[in-house]
């Protein structure tokens, strides 16, 4: 799962207008179990993409909304939100069982038939196959391939053992000096 995002996050910054205008992503949880959670979750990967999504990733993430969320979605919530930066939590929002929030954010043209209303009529971004499909389609051109593959070689990466200890005040590790302007 962990790798399912992170290379949809690489197909988003190889798009130069997701990184120019920032992203919206929208989570149906519908049909997610306890059992599954418990299964997928991994303390030390979430962590880790964690600080990717907020620290490295070069995308403006806009909103992350998530709709269907399942009862014991509070739980889940408290385990992943110690986590996360301030400004992102701001950005979580849950709706439900309602998409007009949604609608009204995005527009009805992002979203795959499926979680229309009947009798919308406007222009569509096609049913969720097309949309995957789509992107599949996309991550398939030879330009994306030839990204994904130099991410991939091991020329790029980090060294751990060069990062500084976070303090306990989380202030920034730099030192700072008055600059007289007179």
């Amino acid at each position: 799962m962990y790798h399912m995002s992170a290379l949809l996050c690489d197909w988003l910054t190889f798009n130069e207008h997701a990184q120019v205008n920032g992203v919206v992503f929208v989570s149906n949880y519908a049909g997610i179990t306890w059992s599954m959670i418990t299964t997928l979750y991994n303390p030390e990967f979430e962590k880790e993409f964690t600080s990717y999504f907020q620290k490295s990733l070069p995308i403006r993430v806009k909103s992350l909304d998530i709709f269907n969320e399942p009862p014991f979605f509070d739980a889940i919530w408290a385990m992943v939100s110690i986590i996360l930066s301030k400004k992102l939590k701001s950005r979580f929002h849950l709706h439900g069982k309602s998409l007009v929030k949604i609608y009204n954010e995005i527009g009805y043209e992002c979203i795959p038939d499926e979680y229309l209303p009947d009798d919308y009529e406007g222009p569509r971004a096609g049913t969720i196959a097309q949309v995957v499909e789509k992107m599949i389609e996309d991550m398939r051109r030879p330009e994306f391939l030839t990204y994904i593959r130099d991410l991939s070689s091991g020329k790029y990466g980090v060294d751990k053992s060069r990062i500084p200890a976070k303090t306990s005040d989380e202030s920034p590790a730099a030192s700072y000096r008055k600059i007289n302007t007179d």
